[in-house]
């Protein structure tokens, strides 16, 4: 059980250890966060260059009222 408890200690210990250079590493390098307008205006068009729900909207657009009521 001893034997068992020093290996998982020493596997987290190296997995924190490198996962913790490795992040510092990309921070420092090309960073890990999108601009804060980028943020604002939404991650689906910046990061995979389409709309992730395009038939969901928060409010309706004007013409498409118009439409509806005509």
């Amino acid at each position: 059980m001893v034997a068992q408890l020093i290996g998982v200690g020493t596997l987290v210990g190296f997995v924190f250890t490198f996962s913790y250079v490795a992040n510092w590493l990309i921070d420092g390098i090309i960073g890990q966060r999108v601009s804060a307008a980028d943020e604002l205006a939404g991650l689906d068009i910046p990061e995979m260059g389409a709309l992730g729900y395009p038939e969901f909207v928060l409010k309706p657009e004007p013409e498409a009222v118009m439409a509806a009521g005509d």
